[in-house]
């Protein structure tokens, strides 16, 4: 819910009605008001899928999701996460997405052309200097597809064997960028494409971007959005995903 009234979020910082107040407003607040039901907000901003992978099963093994619940699995881009050949201080499944290669397709152009700001103004650490490396990686050795097919398609097929397994309903929908890439892996076939709202088609930012209308999105000034990043839904742009998967809900479930 990060963004959904920038100006009112901005006097509820260090108070703990900042993520009430966000998740209220969050697709997945309002969506609860559209079902009658109770809700958990289990997002971390500016984290990545193998976090959301790890934070779902924990949630399965402490049963506080279970056979029957309704998961709506939001997807964000996988160069999130923190690269298997960074060194291991940087913890391998790390959640948040700064120790990964960028927070999406958008900012990867930007990378791309060495663009990203020195991470250590003075004596550089190790640390920094591995995460410096990303700009000297992505413009020399990069390839998407050749790591993130593979990746992007096996997640979905691992997260739907485990809701099948345990009775779970649920709705994949990406956020900023699509999340499955297929053109050199391809076993997309095997995803339940019903179950996936938009498909290849739209993520949630691509999709409220159509409706040509600024007040769908967070307040630019007041973003909190990294380098070039795109803008966080408001308020208003989140009831539009709500009633849309409200929609998609009553298909699959109603």
């Amino acid at each position: 819910g990060n963004g959904v009234d920038s100006k009112i979020e901005k006097t509820l910082i260090g108070t703990p009605d900042l993520r009430k107040f966000r998740e209220e407003n969050s697709f997945t607040g309002q969506l609860s008001k559209l079902l009658l039901c109770e809700y958990n907000n289990y997002g971390k901003s500016g984290s990545n899928p193998n976090y959301s992978i790890d934070k779902l099963c924990i949630e399965l093994k402490n049963k506080t999701i279970d056979t029957g619940d309704l998961v709506i699995f939001t997807l964000t881009s996988p160069l999130r996460n923190t690269p298997e050949f960074f060194p291991s201080f940087f913890e391998p499944r790390n959640k948040l997405g700064q120790f990964g290669l960028t927070f999406g397709l958008n900012e990867l152009e930007y990378l791309a052309q060495r663009n990203y700001p020195e991470l250590s103004p003075e004596i550089p650490s190790v640390e920094n200097r591995v995460l410096d490396y990303r700009k000297h990686f992505i413009a020399k050795y990069f390839d998407y597809n050749n790591h993130f097919d593979y990746y992007s398609q096996n997640c979905i097929l691992l997260l739907q064997y485990l809701f099948d397994l345990y009775k779970i309903n649920h709705i994949f929908i990406d956020a900023f960028d699509l999340f499955v890439s297929s053109k050199i892996y391809d076993k997309t076939k095997h995803i339940d494409k019903t179950k996936y709202w938009n498909y290849q088609k739209h993520n949630i930012w691509s999709y409220l971007d159509t409706f040509n209308d600024k007040s769908l999105f967070e307040d630019e000034e007041l973003s909190e959005t990294l380098y070039n990043g795109r803008l966080h839904p408001s308020a208003k742009g989140h009831k539009i995903i709500a009633e849309e998967l409200y929609k998609l809900y009553n298909k699959l479930y109603g």
